[in-house]
């Protein structure tokens, strides 16, 4: 009997399955450090920070003469132009352009000029000239804080006497004369400062008054107003 050399075929017969080899086991002690894949998100790393910082250390002197060197040149440049302002204010002629131990500083209040004296009314009596303080160039309150003073033009110390004594309703206690090269009016009047001595005529006092002089300045002329006591150097 002759053994068929051909297999049969079924149409109806089950499929085949063909079954590979087992994939290949990957040990995972180092899947954090390879390039496998990652099972975790990135985190800061410490050693690179201390690195860092170590790498800075031999550096702290310069990084130090830096941050030293900026905070120089932000704020001194702010110190230097608050002393310029401190140095030009007041201006020229103003209480206040020099100090003495017994009138402190004075406050600007305001710079409104007083009317000029009429040219029909008479020359005060103590608008006299032989009368005048000269060498002046600072007038203030004796022991007076804050006092007011008015800046107004003037043609000459007669005239600043004069606005003084017939031009200042709540009453004059001085006045100054100091012919600046400036815009700044020459005629400074300290009008009403409270003192005692309180009259009709002067219902805020007669303080006393002190005049002095500061070499930066001019020199210039000065008196008493109608509510002044008397001046004490």
């Amino acid at each position: 009997m002759t053994q068929n050399q051909y297999a049969e075929f079924d149409p109806c017969s089950a499929p085949q399955v063909v079954v590979h080899d087992a994939p290949e086991v990957i040990e995972m002690d180092n899947v954090g450090t390879g390039n496998d894949g990652v099972v975790e998100p990135p985190q800061d790393n410490p050693g690179a920070l201390k690195a860092f910082c170590q790498s800075l250390a031999p550096h702290k002197k310069i990084l130090i003469c830096i941050v030293i060197l900026l905070l120089m040149a932000t704020i001194l440049p702010v110190v230097i132009m608050k002393a310029i302002l401190k140095a030009q204010w007041p201006p020229p002629n103003s209480p206040g352009s020099a100090s003495t131990p017994s009138a402190p500083t004075s406050e600007i209040s305001s710079s409104i000029p007083l009317p000029a004296p009429s040219s029909t009314l008479a020359p005060a009596p103590e608008c006299n000239s032989s009368r005048f303080l000269r060498d002046v160039n600072w007038i203030g309150i004796d022991n007076g804080v804050g006092w007011n003073f008015t800046l107004t033009s003037a043609q000459s110390p007669q005239d600043c006497c004069a606005v003084c004594h017939q031009s200042v309703p709540e009453g004059c206690n001085g006045w100054l004369y100091v012919k600046t090269n400036t815009n700044t009016p020459a005629c400074n009047i300290i009008p009403g400062f409270s003192g005692p001595n309180k009259t009709k005529s002067c219902p805020l006092g007669r303080p006393n008054l002190v005049f002095s002089n500061d070499g930066n300045l001019p020199p210039g002329q000065g008196g008493l107003g109608p509510c002044a006591d008397q001046v004490l150097n």
